[in-house]
This record gives structure tokens, C-alpha cells and sequence, in this order.
């Protein structure tokens, strides 16, 4: 026998909440209040997201450009799962002249919280790779956060309460975050070398000679541009020369290299 609605509710009267969704599903107007109120629940989520919470967060990457003004951090807002309001991602881009930095907060289905990174050599380039895994982990960012569902905004909206990144714990800690990835783009900072070579010499296929100059860009920031056994430097010169260094059989010993950076 069902059992009216209202008698779920009567005083002494226990039942499980399992019993009252069921009684809930039967009645369809308390099926269209219920289906409204999670609608406007996930609007009002989204809008703090797109709102308060994306600005504190822009405000989060002016902070670090105060610290490094030859960088620009802009904040590429949240993402969605499809159909869905559940939270996928939100970016930060790092950038200087020459190259790019992308950071991806991501959140899988259950709530899980990752960072990956993307280093980009073109400035233009707008969408980031596959990513690799942020080195640094996630342990540096609370439970309370790397668990992220939906009231996880609501926290941080109260944080935000006096309108001031300062006085959020998320937002100090995505700063102390960008922190550390913008030391480490200024670390990794590419490096760009004239190379020359020393005197002429000839192989039994090929000639170098000391007119036939490249213009590398290492991978890392170092002093030394035949650092990783001279990779940029063999594909600058059978690129440009059709010069198989490995064949000619040199070293660093055959060149001399000047930093232009």
C-alpha cells in the first residue's frame, strides 16, 4: 500500500530517504519543485564560478605577474563536462615572448583533482597538448580542495566573502602554486646559440665549412648547446645543410658558439 506524502512527515513517523525519493518520483509536482530547485542549484554554482570565483582568480595571476612583470599570467576560465555542470578543468596560461606555459587543473568524473602542464614554443599556440603530470603532485593542495564537488565553491565563495584574494586559503594557494610554475618557466628558460664551425672539414661525403653557421634554441636553460650530445644542433644541420654531423663524425671540439640571448 503507498503511503500519502505527508505522512512521511508526521511527528514519530521514520521512514527511510530512499522511501520519500520514491514517494517523491510518483507525485509530479513535487518531481518539477525538485528538478527546479537542482537546476537553479547548479546555476547559481555556475555563476559563482563564471563570476566571483573566476575573477579572484584572475586577480590570483595579476599577484604573480606584480612579482615577474616580464611574464603574463591570464586565467582561461572553467570547463565542463558534456551535459553536465560537473567541473572539468580551469587553465592558466604563462607566457613571455617567445613561449608558452599552459597549466590544467583538472577534475575527473569522481572528483579527483590533477595539475598538468604543457610547455608550447610557439607564442601563438592557444590549446594546449596531452600534458604531462605536474612534478610537484598535489599534496601541497588540502583535502578539502582536491576533492572538489559542489559545495566546494560555496567554501570558497565564503572565503571570498570581503572581496579580497588575500583572504582565501584556495586562492593563496593557487598563487603559491603559479609561484612555483613561474620559477620554473624562468628555470627551463630556453636558450638561443650561434654555432660555427672552427675550420673546414671534409668527409668522404660532405664538407663543413666556417661559413656554414646555425642558429639553435636549446630545450633547457644551460650554458652549453651540446649539452644533450648536440641534438638541436645535428637537426640544425641537416636541416638546413643536409649535414649529417653524426656521419662527419664531430664534436664540440670542431665548433665555437656564442649565446644571443
Amino acid at each position: 500500500m503507498k503511503i500519502s506524502l505527508t505522512s512521511l512527515f508526521k511527528k514519530n513517523k521514520v521512514n527511510s530517504a530512499s522511501q520519500i525519493l520514491h514517494e517523491i518520483s510518483f507525485n509530479k509536482n513535487f518531481m518539477k519543485t525538485a528538478l527546479l530547485v537542482i537546476s537553479l542549484k547548479n546555476k547559481v554554482i555556475d555563476e559563482a564560478l563564471k563570476g566571483p570565483i573566476s575573477d579572484a582568480l584572475k586577480r590570483v595571476g595579476k599577484k604573480v605577474e606584480k612579482q615577474y612583470p616580464f611574464l603574463h599570467v591570464d586565467f582561461h576560465g572553467f570547463s565542463y563536462f558534456e551535459n553536465s555542470y560537473q567541473i572539468r578543468h580551469f587553465r592558466y596560461r604563462i607566457s613571455n615572448k617567445k613561449r608558452v606555459l599552459w597549466l590544467t587543473y583538472e577534475f575527473n568524473n569522481k572528483g579527483d583533482f590533477a595539475i598538468y602542464y604543457d610547455f608550447l614554443e610557439e607564442f601563438y599556440d592557444i590549446h594546449p597538448c596531452t600534458g604531462k603530470e605536474w612534478i610537484w603532485g598535489t599534496d601541497w593542495l588540502p583535502k578539502k580542495y582536491r576533492d572538489w564537488n559542489e559545495g566546494t565553491p560555496c567554501q570558497i565563495m565564503e572565503e571570498l566573502s570581503n572581496n579580497n584574494v588575500d583572504d582565501s586559503c584556495f586562492c593563496n594557494l593557487i598563487f603559491d602554486n603559479l609561484m612555483m610554475a613561474a620559477v620554473g618557466f624562468i628555470n627551463t628558460e630556453d636558450r638561443v646559440f650561434e654555432i660555427i664551425p672552427k675550420r673546414i672539414k671534409r668527409t668522404s661525403d660532405a664538407v663543413l665549412t666556417p661559413e656554414m653557421k646555425v642558429i639553435v634554441t636549446t630545450n633547457i636553460h644551460t650554458s652549453d648547446p651540446f649539452y644533450n650530445g648536440a641534438e638541436e644542433i645535428k637537426e640544425a644541420y641537416m636541416r638546413l645543410y643536409g649535414f649529417d654531423y653524426k656521419k662527419a663524425c664531430c664534436s664540440m671540439d670542431d665548433f665555437e658558439f656564442k649565446k644571443l640571448d
